[in-house]
């Protein structure tokens, strides 16, 4: 049988307990599998951010969802918004960023498809330095 790349959702279901001794050596294949196709989430920096937009996945390879956004500078501020082909991610659309740390929760328009790029866009800056982000993801 060929290896497959499955679902979360589709593992969960073939990888029961296993109290019956019925879990294949197939479905840990495609366990295995689907663990190392899924790069889990995006992170980075920008030293000195500008009102601009910064690629974060340039032609996703892979379907799924955003979930979180983590974000912090250094100093300075700035908002920011999550856009997937130009379109704001609900929750993650004008996230205020300082030297506290946010932790906005998508709540909608959160869903890449393959081909499709993801920007962080930067507006209203004054003089944000340093700033540390980290975009939680699962896949679809």
């Amino acid at each position: 049988m060929v290896d497959t790349v499955r679902t979360w959702a589709a593992l969960q279901t073939s990888l029961h307990d296993n109290t019956t001794g019925d879990i294949l050596p197939q479905n840990l294949r495609d366990a295995i599998l689907t663990a190392l196709m899924y790069a889990g989430p995006f992170s980075g920096s920008i030293d000195f951010p500008t009102n601009q937009s910064y690629t974060v996945d340039f032609q996703a390879t892979e379907a799924y969802t955003i979930n979180k956004l983590f974000i912090q500078t250094v100093s300075g501020t700035c908002t920011v918004a999550i856009q997937i082909n130009g379109v704001s991610v609900t929750g993650l659309s004008a996230v205020a960023v300082s030297s506290t740390l946010s932790q906005p929760t998508a709540s909608g328009a959160n869903s890449v498809a393959i081909g499709n790029n993801v920007t962080l866009v930067v507006s209203g800056a004054t003089s944000p330095q340093n700033m540390s982000f980290k975009i939680t993801r699962t896949p679809a």
